[in-house]
């Protein structure tokens, strides 16, 4: 996954084609329901059928944040 909004996402997935319909698994988040709406180099556009809501795409990115810095955080010992 290249980004993710309330709306939608951008996904390298050379193999999918506009129109298709698409089940989006990420993990933190519920599955959501999408559909192909542009494919250029590799890379696909999908537009959900039920908006994330901002709240829950807001906590689950401060998580993913929060994650990513303890991981690459120095080490004390």
């Amino acid at each position: 996954m290249i980004d993710i909004s309330q709306g939608g996402a951008k996904i390298v997935a050379d193999f999918l084609t506009v129109g298709q319909e698409i089940m989006l698994v990420v993990d933190g988040l519920d599955s959501r329901r999408a559909h192909v709406c542009w494919k250029h180099a590799g890379r696909v556009g999908l537009a959900f059928f039920r908006q994330i809501k901002f709240s829950e795409l807001a906590g689950w990115a401060y998580e993913r944040f929060r994650r990513l810095r303890d991981d690459h955080a120095p080490s004390n010992e």
